[in-house]
């Protein structure tokens, strides 16, 4: 990191670009496929230039004794980028019917997640490098369907097509891979301003468990940090040999249904009754587990998500004049 006069930022700025090819197929379905990207360059963030070494502690501090907190440094010395191929598939509402997709292979590499105001994990300059990988909320597979359908009955104007008709079923379908988590460890080594990650001891193997007792990766794969700083670990090997974010949890899975049912009354006056399910089929969605080595719920997955609550089923009713 270059350290610059008091009055001068480093801004930053990001780049971006995309190619995409789109062609109509019969039915007035149209499909497009495109590579999307983008650079950012001096991302601004905080550097701890007030940390110590593995057994430092606060006397290890790098401003010791005159100052035994941290320091931040804010200027942009980071970068990020993101890489993603997208495919969609439209279709214009025609005949009663109406599609609309998306499908996103992505990923997003960063040093911290925030947008300025964040530090990073690792302030040892030797172990920056250390901070690159996915980002937290990096989802590499996202899939998003919706479509309306009028169904074929009760279009004409007679009196019995005013009783059956006017139906039509909406829905919303959607996959995505959940966001990534650091396996971390509660070793005490003395540091300051610095992750302190689990020992992986082993290969990874997922499991799929849900619950206390049912863990969704092997518990067997990570081990705490034992080695003792200065006596038979390194600068480096002192934190653990994981990385950041480097698992994952369950991928969320949801179906939002709609039955909605329209009523012309006059040329000018419509009702219109709705009955929507949000996740009806009642699927849960889980957190990643957790992730800390020295818990007893190391990789037990104890809750679900608050953004994606259990089934919902609301009713409402609109008059339109």
């Amino acid at each position: 990191m270059r350290t610059m006069p008091q009055d001068r930022i480093n801004r930053g700025y990001i780049q971006s670009w995309n190619l995409v090819y789109e062609r109509k197929l019969p039915s007035d379905f149209v499909v497009s496929l495109g590579y999307v990207g983008t650079q950012t360059v001096r991302q601004l963030a905080d550097h701890n230039i007030n940390w110590s070494p593995p057994g430092g502690g606060t006397a290890g501090r790098q401003f010791f004794p005159l100052s035994e907190v941290d320091v931040l440094f804010w200027d942009g010395w980071l970068s990020s980028n993101y890489h993603s191929l997208q495919v969609a598939v439209n279709r214009r509402f025609r005949d009663g019917f109406f599609v609309k997709g998306a499908y996103t292979y992505g990923r997003a590499i960063n040093m911290t997640d925030d947008d300025g105001w964040a530090g990073v994990n690792w302030n040892d300059p030797d172990l920056i490098h250390r901070n690159r990988a996915q980002a937290g909320y990096n989802r590499p597979h996202v899939l998003q369907l919706a479509s309306i359908y009028e169904l074929p009955i009760g279009r004409g104007d007679t009196t019995l097509d005013r009783i059956i008709g006017g139906w039509s079923l909406n829905g919303i379908f959607s996959v995505s891979q959940n966001t990534p988590f650091t396996v971390t460890s509660s070793s005490p080594i003395n540091t300051r301003g610095n992750l302190q990650t689990a020992d992986q001891v082993g290969s990874v193997n997922k499991l799929g468990g849900i619950g206390v007792g049912n863990p969704y990766y092997d518990r067997a794969a990570f081990a705490p940090v034992t080695r003792v700083p200065g006596t038979d670990c390194t600068n480096f090997d002192c934190y653990g040999n994981s990385g950041r974010n480097i698992l994952r949890g369950p991928t969320f899975v949801n179906l939002d249904l709609s039955v909605v049912r329209s009523f012309r009354m006059t040329e000018e006056v419509a009702l219109e009754f709705r009955t929507e399910f949000l996740n009806a089929t009642n699927t849960p969605h889980f957190n990643n587990p957790t992730g800390n080595v020295s818990s007893s719920n190391f990789m037990y997955i104890t809750s679900t998500s608050a953004n994606a609550p259990e089934r919902i089923i609301r009713f409402g009713l609109k008059l339109s004049f």
